[in-house]
């Protein structure tokens, strides 16, 4: 009994030496992470503004922006897959009335958005009918 608890002692004194060498083991300082509660029952397709400053996601009944500061959410057209481009200038989502991806300016957006009238979008030309902005997998494959 006394040579397996000089055992288990050696052990997690060699666990305790590489784990603390080990990155992620390592306690980090720094400043902490601010966690906001999403009251709706979000969807997927969580896309963070290039700013950090607003997070887009499908919400229960249509697509949702959420001010990261505040807390608020305001609905937003589609219902589907919203997406922001890489400078934040738009936001995309399938519509699927329209065959094709709308867009929405993002400071127009964001600001109708507060205001309570997000409805305003551009739609791409019929050329690019089905054409889709993201990738997901869907169960059974993927789809573009």
């Amino acid at each position: 009994m006394r040579k397996l608890k000089i055992i288990s002692v050696i052990c997690a004194v060699s666990f305790a030496s590489i784990a603390s060498s080990n990155p992620l083991c390592s306690l980090k300082e720094g400043p902490g992470k601010k966690i906001i509660k999403i009251d709706d029952i979000p969807g997927y397709f969580f896309k963070v503004h290039p700013d950090g400053k607003y997070l887009s996601f499908i919400g229960p009944s249509s697509n949702k922006l959420m001010n990261l500061e505040t807390g608020a959410q305001y609905p937003t057209p589609g219902n589907v897959d919203p997406v922001w481009s890489p400078d934040g200038k738009f936001l995309t989502y399938p519509d699927a009335e329209k065959g094709s991806l709308s867009f929405h300016h993002g400071d127009e957006l964001i600001n109708s958005a507060v205001a309570g009238d997000a409805t305003k979008s551009t739609t791409l030309p019929s050329e690019y009918k089905g054409v889709y902005q993201s990738i997901g997998a869907n169960g059974s494959g993927y789809r573009m």
